[in-house]
């Protein structure tokens, strides 16, 4: 194999012409690959991203087939100073009484099906904590007052 590539194919590649139709080639390929790559879609389907031996491939298939809803979507808020324990900002944030909310624009744009496609409404991390939060049988930060409650039960 050693001799068959330097003693005929390595002298046909380097010849001028074959040169020119190799740079031609990958000329027009990437030209081919510019025009092209606007219209790649961005993402990766989640069914290319496990095994295909898995569960979960099975339950892609079967969220596809029936359910007709994609993957979720998840809304990251880049860490930029935000102070999530200001009442302000977490108003900014959750879904509340404040109808420009990120979570309330969400929602706002999952009502609007022919422009959107976002099929159903959203769900915020800081709304489930603040529900737990709000409740009386555990230890944890009182969102009232301000202050943290014991890490031990004082039932009779």
């Amino acid at each position: 194999m050693h001799r068959l590539i330097e003693s005929i194919f390595a002298p046909a590649l380097f010849t001028f012409p074959v040169r020119l139709i190799v740079l031609l080639v990958f000329f027009g390929w990437l030209c081919t690959s510019i025009a092209v790559a606007p219209r790649v879609e961005a993402g990766l389907d989640q069914d290319l991203s496990v095994p295909e031996d898995s569960h979960v491939l099975d339950y892609f298939h079967a969220m596809y087939d029936y359910l007709s809803v994609g993957p979720p979507v998840y809304f990251v808020l880049r860490d930029t100073g935000i102070d999530y324990s200001d009442i302000r900002t977490q108003e900014l944030i959750r879904a509340g009484e404040y109808p420009w909310s990120l979570v309330s624009q969400i929602y706002s744009a999952s009502r609007i099906s022919n422009r959107t496609y976002i099929a159903k409404p959203t769900q915020s991390w800081l709304d489930d904590y603040l529900d737990w939060a709000a409740t009386e049988d555990c230890c944890k930060y009182d969102y009232y007052t301000g202050h943290f409650c014991p890490s031990i039960r004082t039932d009779p």
